[in-house]
């Protein structure tokens, strides 16, 4: 596994594919030390492994992973070579095999199933462990999978920072240069969150919001998602953390209309309805995003049922769902408001 992994280093490297941490084992908790200009997480369990890169360019992205991903390769294919002729050398040489040979000679079944695991072109998954092996990576390289994968998340990542600072470009990014320990909370956050473990996504989020360089639009967009959840989604259940996160995102961008809808639809929910008009009212122009004019009728919508102005609900309503009738928000709205957003 460590000359696995050293040999996936050394290549990415040689080909500039920018190499930032080197994981060897799996566990939570590890020894942490730099090696070779790298820093290495060694963890108590001793399988599996993984070379976290980050090219600073696509330019023969495939072809430089590819090479990345065979050196691990040719490593393993090597080692068992070795161990091979080592036993076969001493098979030959000694009438009685001294002790090492008795060591060695299992490790070539052993080497050999390691070997044939790597080359599954296929994620291995056992309970909550997953690894994507070499087999798989090297496949999407070759048939330029990789490249393709790697750019529609790219562009996905910039269209949605774009809605709250235009014109960001990735090396604006703390994913440009990323701490992969980071990244790995990031991934967590996203992944709590799509299965509802809200706190627990949010406790993420928060970490990785004070320890990364973000750019203005990244951080307010983390703050923005990060008020929605706690705030607007389900239970509503920290409208305080929920404000305070949407007025620093605010701050932070004033212009952003995205930020507009969420502290309006927070301020909403929590009686300031005043600010929440002056905020959500200009959102319903024609030349705002569908999303933030959704959610500023929604909540305007909601404003007027609180002050009893029923025939004013309604129309905001029907504003939304001309919008989109099968919105979240809409239905949320909805069964919210009852008889007073759905009667003609």
């Amino acid at each position: 596994m460590v000359l696995h992994e050293t040999a996936h280093y050394l290549a990415a490297r040689a080909v500039s594919f920018n190499p930032l941490q080197m994981e060897w084992g799996t566990s939570e908790k590890g020894w942490r030390f730099h090696l070779l200009g790298v820093p290495v997480v060694w963890h108590l369990q001793p399988w599996n492994g993984i070379t976290h890169c980050q090219p600073t360019s696509l330019e023969g992205f495939c072809w430089r992973g590819a090479v990345c991903v065979l050196a691990g390769i040719v490593v393993d294919v090597l080692l068992l070579l070795l161990i091979a002729w080592v036993n076969r050398h001493a098979e030959a040489t000694y009438t009685e095999p001294p002790l090492w040979y008795w060591i060695t000679k299992p490790l070539v079944f052993a080497q050999s199933v390691i070997l044939m695991f790597t080359l599954l072109p296929m994620d291995l998954q056992i309970e909550e462990w997953k690894s994507c092996t070499d087999g798989k990576q090297l496949l999407k390289h070759l048939s330029g999978r990789s490249i393709r994968d790697t750019r529609a998340g790219l562009e996905e990542y910039l269209a949605v920072v774009r809605r709250y600072q235009p014109g960001f470009t990735f090396e604006e990014s703390w994913l440009y240069r990323p701490d992969p320990e980071l990244v790995r909370l990031h991934h967590r956050a996203v992944a709590a969150a799509r299965e509802g473990k809200l706190k627990e996504a949010l406790a993420n989020a928060e970490t990785v919001l004070a320890r990364a360089s973000m750019a203005p639009g990244e951080r307010a967009m983390l703050l923005d998602n990060m008020a929605a959840a706690a705030g607007l989604q389900g239970k509503r259940w920290d409208l305080e953390r929920a404000l305070a996160w949407a007025r620093e995102a605010h701050a932070l961008l004033p212009a952003a209309r995205p930020v507009h809808a969420t502290l309006g639809g927070l301020l909403v929910e929590s009686g300031e309805l005043t600010e929440a008009v002056i905020l959500l009212e200009p959102l319903t122009a024609p030349e705002n995003e569908p999303e933030v004019r959704i959610q500023a009728c929604c909540y305007l919508a909601k404003v007027c049922n609180q002050l009893n102005d029923r025939n004013e609900a309604r129309q905001w309503m029907e504003k939304a769902r001309a919008i989109q009738p099968d919105h979240p928000l809409v239905m949320q709205m909805d069964a919210e408001l009852g008889a007073t957003a759905v009667e003609a």
